[in-house]
């Protein structure tokens, strides 16, 4: 199938991260960053400067996943982009984890066909975009998040087994979705 109609405007980018406590200091307790984020899907803004904070870690590892793979809303326990990820289990066959956080957050439909891809939103904006693209700005943007949040190993993982393995299992698979995009 060829386009006739390939729009470009996706925007993507991490206006401002801070920790919840937002207080200017690096917080070692605080497993998931935070920040500000302005989107844009064709003629649409979802967030901007003007817009609550979202749980970016969360939004990062969200949008690398589905970053080769179609994606509804409702398709994992959050949404793309969530305001917050207050507990991470492991999927039924353990293969990953699930974010789970409140019913507040950003969502789109993305379908891949060739070397686009279709961006729907929740109001009924519609896109197609190049696939590379969409791919620089996914990886920008995770870059901009792990930049921000610096080396996981020096953050105070509590002592349960759950929350520390999940949060292994976490930066596990960030490191190899980065890893594999950066590849292609």
């Amino acid at each position: 199938m060829i386009y006739s109609r390939v729009q470009n405007k996706f925007e993507l980018k991490l206006l401002r991260s801070y920790w919840i406590k937002d207080d200017g200091l690096t917080d070692n307790n605080d497993l998931c960053s935070h920040g500000i984020v302005h989107l844009e899907i064709g003629d649409e803004t979802l967030s901007d400067i003007n817009t609550d904070g979202w749980c970016t870690t969360a939004a990062g590892l969200h949008l690398m996943r589905n970053l080769y793979s179609n994606y509804n809303p409702g398709d994992f326990e959050g949404q793309l982009i969530p305001c917050c990820g207050h507990l991470m289990f492991f999927n039924e066959d353990g293969s990953r984890i699930e974010i789970y956080g409140c019913n507040s957050g950003i969502d789109w439909k993305i379908r891949h066909t060739n070397n686009f891809v279709e961006l729907n939103t929740e109001k009924g904006e519609s896109i197609i975009i190049d696939f590379n693209l969409y791919k620089t700005a996914i990886l920008n943007f995770a870059s901009e998040v792990e930049a921000f949040y610096g080396n996981p190993s020096k953050k105070i993982i509590p002592d349960n087994e759950l929350d520390r393995d999940t949060f292994e299992m976490f930066w596990i698979e960030w490191n190899s979705l980065k890893s594999e995009i950066v590849k292609f």
